[in-house]
């Protein structure tokens, strides 16, 4: 479960253990970038350009956001793996 604060910020509740975590506003991004389903590719477009960031610490910090949310449960990778 999640909700964003009028901050922006995004607070979730895992529900399994019952604790609430607060995302810090990168990760609310993403989190709200994902409302609609995009390729890691284009997510990784869309953070490159939001945030003047270079490509190969983009990709290794998005796939490790993504793939640290997919195991705590908090969404689901569907389609090809991450590339390397």
């Amino acid at each position: 479960m999640a909700t964003a604060l009028g901050s922006g910020i995004v607070m979730m509740m895992d529900l399994k253990r019952g604790d609430f975590i607060e995302l810090n506003p990168v990760a609310s991004d993403i989190w709200r970038a994902l409302e609609q389903p995009r390729t890691f590719d284009d997510l990784v477009r869309w953070l490159m350009n939001e945030f003047n960031v270079p490509e190969g610490q983009c990709c290794a910090d998005t796939r490790r956001y993504l793939e640290e949310g997919a195991a705590a449960g908090f969404f689901t990778i569907t389609g090809e793996p991450l590339a390397p």
